[in-house]
């Protein structure tokens, strides 16, 4: 299957949001400002789930980890991480997988939210994201609600839900 340009632009923002997110690691003050304590996200994860949901029709939907790729990525304890996202062929439409690797900074911005910052930027692709967050042990799981895809691939993006799970390695 073929994903359209900017479609899967936005998937792999949301993908490398969601890397961001599951795999970062700050120390209280840079996640929170001194406030409460911050969620420890050091260490090296990997996505299990990493799926664009149809707001509108749920059963349709782009699963990432389903196609062959996949997102890894090391979060350094004052938030900083790095990492890859491995797009298959199917997502990109060449004949081989394409790995992009990905880097910037997490923050927690409150107890429900992360705030993600990709550096240096790569206009329009990685900037920066706000997705809600759940950390259960080494799974966390993050969810975007303002997400949209191109699903039926007619160069107009659906809203959509973007839904990933990371676990730490």
């Amino acid at each position: 299957m073929f994903i359209q340009t900017r479609s899967r632009r936005t998937f792999l923002l949301t993908g490398l949001f969601l890397t961001a997110a599951g795999l970062s690691s700050c120390d209280e003050s840079a996640l929170t400002g001194g406030g409460d304590p911050a969620p420890d996200f050091s260490g090296v994860w990997e996505a299990t789930e990493f799926m664009m949901v149809s707001q509108e029709e749920s059963s349709s939907r782009i699963d990432l980890i389903a196609m062959g790729g996949g997102i890894t990525v090391a979060i350094q304890p004052q938030g900083g991480f790095s990492g890859t996202v491995l797009l298959p062929s199917a997502l990109t439409g060449q004949p081989a997988s394409t790995t992009l690797p990905v880097s910037g900074v997490i923050r927690v911005a409150n107890p429900e939210t992360l705030r993600i910052d990709f550096v240096p930027e790569v206009p329009p692709l990685f900037v920066s994201m706000d997705p809600s967050f759940e950390l259960i042990g080494d799974v966390l799981t993050v969810v975007d609600p303002t997400a949209d895809f191109d699903f039926d691939q007619d160069g107009v993006e659906e809203p959509a839900v973007f839904q990933g799970v990371l676990e730490r390695k």
